[in-house]
């Protein structure tokens, strides 16, 4: 799992929440693959809430938002709830015209995010 200064992305654990933090300025699909299988084998345990925090993040591709849009379903369908902050003004309104209802929640910050549950 990442989690050191090397990595695009940094997992941790506040709470019932795992934030997934995204380090790289683009998340594209060279940086996707590792990012898929670290998330997915957290979505397996089952997590109450999982949060994507792109604060550092100006741009993401298809690939990106293909995972994200797994994710969310994968989360839905154990009972969970996904969520972002952080996103630019740019990626929050292609996300937000893209996502079903209900499916991801959107945050301005990580801590207005974690201070509502990440629901």
């Amino acid at each position: 799992m990442a989690d050191d200064a090397d990595n695009d992305f940094q997992i941790e654990r506040k709470g019932e929440t795992v934030v997934v933090r995204l380090l790289a300025q683009e998340l594209t699909m060279f940086h996707v693959p590792e990012l898929r299988a670290d998330v997915l084998s957290l979505v397996e345990e089952k997590p109450p809430r999982i949060l994507f925090d792109f604060t550092r993040t100006s741009f993401i591709d298809s690939s990106a938002i293909a995972l994200l849009f797994k994710v969310a379903k994968s989360i839905a369908a154990s009972g969970g709830r996904m969520a972002v902050s952080g996103l630019r003004p740019g990626l929050l309104k292609v996300l937000q015209a893209v996502v079903q209802q209900g499916g991801i929640s959107f945050y301005d910050t990580l801590d207005e995010a974690l201070a509502q549950g990440a629901s």
